[in-house]
């Protein structure tokens, strides 16, 4: 699976939650192990972070001045059922 970006500027969540949902199950039709998103470090990605993180996934990993100076690169990860 690609790249989705979803903006959260009129965020509906519940709609959001929906999709993690049908993206799970669609991936562990396929055998997918794992669900990954990545997210920027900045204050104005909080809501975001705070999103991925209620619906189950872990930090795995920062990379520091990915985006810009000061932007790091936030790793979250899922697993999946099987």
């Amino acid at each position: 699976m690609g790249l989705l970006k979803i903006s959260a500027n009129g965020c509906n969540c519940i709609a959001g939650g929906a999709l993690v949902d049908h993206i799970e199950e669609e991936l562990s039709r396929g055998r997918a192990r794992l669900l990954l998103v990545e997210t920027s470090g900045l204050m104005d990605f909080e809501a975001a972070r705070a999103f991925y993180s209620r619906h189950g996934f872990a930090l795995e990993a920062r990379i520091s001045d990915y985006y810009a100076s000061g932007e790091d690169k936030l790793i979250y990860v899922k697993k999946l059922s099987r």
